[in-house]
């Protein structure tokens, strides 16, 4: 009897709750338990061991009360075991005849391990016997209740063991893992309802319809065999369940029998199959999309800034279905630029819409989608790719409204003053080639200067002597580009001549070397970066004032426009190194300028001055 109470107690302590009416209060002493583990398919013991528990300070019996093994023999405990499959009837033989069942003491564990109600109208009790209805088993795994004799406080805990044979279990299993199809498919209705459209592309999906089978927590595709009177065709893969059209399905074509058939696929291990049944209807529809004849179009090429209307692209549509009456729709990034319009012969014109604003420099290139469709819906989408080209629409720009700069009337011919730089942003080509010159009419200014028209170096190209004064002469300069409608723009250059006597009130910058027109320096090609080649000096004339400074260098490449200089200056010392490979084949020339600049701490730039010389390539050496 310990033994029992000791082993359901183990196993099932959480969902016995009858035993709270046969464990008595816990007295001082040892006493073993035995717990087993259980196989809750077959609900055999495969393992178990034996717990002994020591109460100390436990309740001490007192003269009224038996001791606990007294007590313990008014209680017992039946285990009864039975193959829930093959046993015919669930009868327990009971030895005592005065047994009632405490309905508060039932319970049952299912196949899940939960635990779940039982109903009382399927137990009776007889003075020799505990019979259970068979129907009241099928979902459960243990049943357990209490009978309880009223006269005599004895109650017989009742535990009923419901196992499964090894084959009924594999059995199970394989029903389990018999394969399942897509919805609406059940096993209680096996039928999938499918419509075909006539005149289908060979080789289109028609439908998948894959046979799954769930193996060890996973979910396992099976293959399919598919027969059928309409089978070859279809393109059929059994591991998928991919349904394709492999022959042309004409429903004017077919007899009464093939527009309505089946086809069944089966899948599944021999005695544990899954059938499905396609019930196919072929569709008599307008199924044939507009046709678009593209004429081996691959590309529409069109200037930007079109004035809108302007017919840009045409395409003859025909419908093989005879369909007269389209729709046509533009979509896709840029489509408001345009608007498409099918008229009653079929012929598809493509114009330029009237919220057209087509900008080559804001896009060279976009894609539009025309989607034309039938009285019946079927559509045709075709992508027109689309090059904008470029228009000469830009002017060049200059970098600056007004250049300032300053000479000195000694200075000779052939001296480099300044550079100026217009940007096109047309593209590449005629449309963005600018040239400058000067206007030869400015009010005022005399014929002392030129612009390189390519490269827009300002040099002096006339006699300077006499021209000295306060007020600067003032040049218009301008840039023009190439492209068809030439456009222009002009800047103004602002030259001051000083007079070579002229007293100079304010701090300024004077360079001692290069003097005047620069100076000419020879430099071998190839040689090694860093190498110094010059030294430029400077120094500060006119009235000295009581402002401390710093004589700062820099120069600037007036005909280069690398990123990447050829040459640097030291800005404290005005040493001049090469910085960047000197190749004679290359370039034969650069022209750069100096500055240093009088800077005041932490104050403003009070004033500069620039001076220029000339770099000459010859043979294997570099003259400046």
């Amino acid at each position: 009897m310990a033994r029992h109470l000791g082993l359901f107690k183990g196993a099932y302590l959480k969902n016995y709750d009858s035993w709270k009416n046969v464990v008595k209060p816990i007295y001082t002493g040892k006493s073993s338990i035995r717990i087993g583990a259980v196989d809750k398919k077959t609900w055999t013991i495969l393992t178990e061991t034996i717990v002994e528990i020591d109460v100390k300070n436990g309740q001490e019996p007192v003269e009224n009360e038996q001791d606990s093994s007294e007590n313990l023999e008014k209680s017992r405990v039946l285990e009864v075991t039975f193959d829930r499959e093959k046993s015919e009837t669930f009868d327990i033989q009971l030895d005592d005849k005065n047994l009632k069942l405490d309905l508060k003491s039932m319970y049952g564990i299912d196949e899940k391990g939960r635990k779940v109600p039982l109903d009382s109208t399927t137990i009776q009790v007889t003075p020799t016997h505990l019979q259970i209805a068979p129907e009241s088993l099928k979902m459960l795994r243990l049943l357990g209740l209490t009978l309880k004799n009223p006269e005599t406080s004895e109650s017989t805990a009742i535990i009923v063991r419901l196992i499964s044979s090894p084959e009924y279990l594999e059995t199970q299993r394989k029903l389990a893992a018999r394969p399942i199809y897509p919805s609406p498919w059940t096993r209680d209705s096996n039928e999938i309802h499918v419509e075909l459209k006539e005149e289908l592309a060979l080789g289109q999906v028609v439908g998948v319809y894959p046979a799954v089978s769930r193996q060890n927590m996973s979910q396992v595709s099976r293959q399919i065999q598919i027969s059928g009177p309409m089978k070859e065709a279809f393109d059929f893969d059994e591991m998928t369940g991919e349904l394709k059209i492999k022959q042309r399905i004409d429903f004017e074509s077919l007899d009464e029998s093939q527009k309505m058939f089946n086809l069944t696929l089966v899948s599944g291990d021999e005695g544990f199959r899954s059938e499905a049944v396609l019930m196919v209807k072929v569709l008599d529809v307008d199924d044939n999309s507009p046709v678009v004849d593209m004429r081996e179009m691959e590309e529409i090429s069109l200037p930007e800034n079109l004035a809108a209307g302007t017919k840009i692209a045409a395409f003859d549509v025909t419908d093989p279905d005879g369909s007269d009456s389209y729709k046509v729709e533009l979509e896709g990034e840029g489509s408001q630029n345009f608007r498409a319009e099918i008229n009653s012969n079929g012929t598809l014109s493509i114009f330029i819409s009237e919220a057209s604003q087509i900008d080559r420099e804001a896009k060279d290139a976009m894609a539009i989608l025309v989607k034309i469709s039938d009285v019946s819906g079927n559509s045709e989408r075709i992508l027109l790719p689309i090059r904008i080209l470029d228009v000469n629409d830009n002017a060049p720009e200059f970098e600056q409204p007004m250049y300032e700069i300053e000479a000195m009337e000694d200075w000779p011919r052939g001296v480099v003053i300044h550079r100026i730089h217009a940007k096109d942003s047309d593209d590449v080509g005629p449309a963005s080639e600018v040239s400058y010159r000067i206007l030869k009419d400015s009010e005022g200014a005399p014929d002392v200067i030129s612009v390189n028209s390519t490269s827009g170096v300002i040099q002096v190209t006339g006699d300077l002597w006499g021209l000295g004064r306060e007020m600067p002469y003032k040049f218009e300069v301008v840039a023009e580009d190439s492209g068809a409608p030439r456009m222009n723009s002009s800047s103004i250059l602002s030259l001051r001549i000083r007079g070579k006597d002229d007293v100079i009130t304010e701090e300024t910058v004077e360079f001692l070397e290069p003097k005047f027109g620069g100076a000419v320096v020879k430099v071998k090609e190839n040689l090694p970066l860093d190498t110094k080649i010059f030294t430029v000096k400077a120094d500060l004339r006119g009235i000295p004032n009581k402002t401390s400074g710093k004589l700062v260098y820099s120069i600037k490449d007036l005909l280069n426009s690398e990123k990447e200089p050829t040459f640097a200056i030291d800005k404290d010392s005005g040493d001049v190194f090469v910085t960047k490979e000197i190749d004679y084949e290359r370039l034969k020339e650069y022209t750069v300028s100096f500055r240093r600049i009088w800077k005041v701490p932490e104050k403003r730039i009070l004033s500069n001055s620039e001076s220029f010389f000339h770099f000459v390539f010859f043979k294997l050496f570099l003259v400046f």
